[in-house]
């Protein structure tokens, strides 16, 4: 099983997340008009076929964000952002 870590423990809870499962990331703040925490949501397929969550990554920086969203997809060109 292939998982996805980040480089660096950035910020507390990043866990690990299975590849395999990961269909697209969604890209997300805590506040639209005043930003303090950055996230990307990992979405997956479900028994059921649904689309769920299957985990989160927080930020303090969008730099930090971008940096990892990039190295994700440079590395796995088949997830798609949205």
């Amino acid at each position: 099983m292939r998982t996805l870590t980040l480089q660096k423990e950035l910020e507390p809870g990043n866990l690990s997340i299975d590849l395999n499962k990961v269909t697209r990331i969604k890209l997300d703040v805590d506040n639209p008009k005043v930003p303090r925490i950055w996230v990307l949501y990992f979405y997956g397929q479900f028994r059921n076929n649904k689309e769920c969550v299957i985990g989160i990554w927080f930020f303090y920086k969008e730099e930090d964000r971008s940096s990892q969203l990039e190295r994700i997809l440079n590395q796995y060109p088949h997830i798609q952002v949205k």
